[in-house]
């Protein structure tokens, strides 16, 4: 990721850019739902069922998607694995939040 440094900042900033466009002229006052659909450890699961409704924070990019459908096909819940858990994040965003 280091020797990417450059090209992740200018497309951040072009995402950020994007944003704000966007937010400008959408007014809408809602949060907007967002599902990232992921195989998980069953230990990773368990310790997600302990700090359930918490907020987590994720030093990364993540893919997401507006549709259930398709988080729960990434998250491969038809897949038969004992040692892991199929798991669909809700991640709710604020339109008012600013971030960073």
């Amino acid at each position: 990721m280091f020797k990417f440094r450059h090209i992740l900042t200018d497309i951040y900033q072009h995402l950020n850019m994007s944003y704000k466009q966007n937010h400008s002229w959408n007014s809408s006052s809602s949060n907007e739902i967002f599902y990232r659909g992921q195989l998980i450890t069953n230990e990773d699961f368990d310790y997600l069922k302990q700090i359930r409704g918490s907020i987590i924070s994720m030093n990364t990019f993540l893919s997401t998607t507006k549709s259930i459908q398709v988080a729960l096909m990434y998250a491969g819940r038809y897949l038969n694995n004992k040692d892991m858990a199929s798991v669909v994040f809700i991640i709710e965003k604020d339109p008012w939040l600013n971030t960073r």
